[in-house]
């Protein structure tokens, strides 16, 4: 009963066209996120300070699905240019 329930919520409140924003995406939750928010083909921008760490997913997904982009969340030129990236894909 459990199993039904939770894929008639997950059925129910998925979305095809959510656009995630997500930081720290190198490591941890925010590489776990990521990853599950890509393999339910939703699209992402994973930010993160050496973009190079996601090689493996940029070679598994397009890049209309997936923009990395180097950030560190203390430059505030680079807060800019992220959000500018975002707007652009």
């Amino acid at each position: 009963m459990c199993g039904s329930v939770s894929q008639r919520l997950d059925s129910a409140h998925r979305v095809t066209h959510r656009y995630w924003s997500v930081t720290g995406s190198s490591s941890g939750l925010g590489r776990a996120l990521v990853e599950a928010v890509l393999a339910r083909g939703e699209r992402v921008a994973a930010a993160l300070r050496k973009p190079v760490v996601l090689d493996d997913l940029t070679a598994k997904y397009p890049k209309e699905q997936l923009l990395t982009i180097a950030l560190d969340v203390t430059d505030k030129a680079q807060i800019t240019r992220a959000f500018q990236l975002m707007e652009q894909h």
